[in-house]
């Protein structure tokens, strides 16, 4: 990865609260990233939001109301085929949950960090 390239990002929208094999669904997808050595991977939390479940109340639940499971975003940094490979992990962790986009970038800056 250098500036001036392409890259595409994996983007997975999950509730804060959702769990794979007792650990939350983001904090796992992110290690097996790592263990398969893709370009990067960062999560973000939110303090509010809502997706599809949210857009139709159920009964006696005001109209308006946003979830109650904070929004956790996790984005991946990769070659295209390689974040393609990487979907059936992701498909299996989200189980019926979740939204995931895959958008393609352009590298304006990138500097990887110096080991000492």
């Amino acid at each position: 990865m250098h500036s001036g390239s392409t890259v595409s990002v994996l983007r997975i929208y999950i509730g804060e609260s959702h769990y794979h094999q007792h650990v939350p669904v983001y904090e796992a997808i992110v290690y097996r990233a790592r263990e398969r050595k893709l370009a990067g991977a960062t999560v973000f939390k939110s303090s509010l939001g809502f997706g599809g479940a949210e857009l139709r109340p159920s009964q006696g639940q005001h109209p308006y109301r946003v979830s109650d499971d904070a929004p956790a975003i996790v984005e991946i940094v990769d070659q295209e085929d390689r974040l393609q490979d990487f979907m059936p992990v992701v498909r299996d962790m989200l189980g019926n949950r979740g939204l995931v986009t895959l958008h393609t970038a352009a590298v304006l800056h990138y500097s990887a960090a110096v080991e000492k």
